[in-house]
């Protein structure tokens, strides 16, 4: 079984569901987490802000981390003074969230998926290795105001 995957055409507003081999998704077990694509600013806040009042209202406590991008060396060398990682964590350091408004977000935010997925926590982001200087280093750093 070779190769990639295959996205099914969909009407526009559905859902593109990946094509792997002979396997459906649901064989898969896929799980889909929303992310924001092309949200600006204030989208990303408001999302954040949505996220911790849903939190809120269940009653689960969280503690909240936010890492502006310009306190890396990579955010400094790109000038993005108003990018940010907003990660949200249970005491034990489960991960329950995570927002990233600014550059490269897109890509930033596979990491805290992935940790998510396999049920990794704030402290396996910290003893992952990331690359210095890299974008990256953000989400480190924000996992690791947790202590």
């Amino acid at each position: 079984c070779g190769g990639g995957v295959d996205f099914s055409a969909t009407p526009k507003g559905e859902k593109a569901l990946p094509k792997f081999g002979p396997m459906s998704p649901a064989e898969l077990k896929t799980e889909w987490y929303f992310v924001h694509g092309d949200a600006d600013e204030q989208v990303g806040v408001d999302a954040s802000r949505k996220a911790c009042k849903e939190l809120k209202e269940k009653g689960i406590p969280y503690t909240k981390a936010v890492y502006p991008y310009i306190r890396t060396a990579m955010g400094e060398a790109i000038e993005d003074r108003d990018g940010f990682v907003n990660l949200l964590a249970s005491k034990e350091g489960k991960i329950l969230g995570c927002h990233i408004i600014g550059s490269h977000a897109s890509v930033l935010i596979h990491e805290v998926l992935v940790a998510m997925k396999l049920g990794a926590s704030v402290h396996d982001i910290v003893r992952t290795v990331h690359v210095h200087p890299a974008l990256s280093e953000v989400v480190a750093r924000a996992a690791s105001a947790f202590g």
